[in-house]
């Protein structure tokens, strides 16, 4: 949707898979649609999750490690991130997130 494509060459380079991850090229649109602190509350984010997870229970034998971050920029964050998950369901048996 959002015309961001990982392959195995972003994972080797942080600079070069976070500019992967710049939705149609621009940095931000990131801060729009792939934040989870934003003017939206991540819904969007929250939304794309939601539906990789109802896809993720049709096999059952597929398990997944979503990565988030958390910049040490406030102390609240992990409090944020945790209201967050929580809010928006995104809790998920075959999922493990890396912080």
């Amino acid at each position: 949707m959002l015309d961001v494509q990982a392959f195995d060459t972003c994972f080797k380079r942080f600079d070069v898979f976070n500019n992967k991850y710049n939705p149609m090229g621009e940095p931000m649109l990131r801060e729009v649609f792939l934040k989870t602190d934003n003017f939206i509350q991540g819904s969007f984010l929250a939304d794309l999750t939601r539906q990789m997870f109802k896809d993720l229970e049709k096999d059952v034998y597929t398990f997944t490690e979503y990565r988030i971050s958390i910049y040490g920029k406030n102390t609240n964050e992990w409090i944020k991130l945790a209201k967050w998950i929580i809010d928006n369901n995104l809790s998920n048996h075959q999922n493990r997130w890396m912080i």
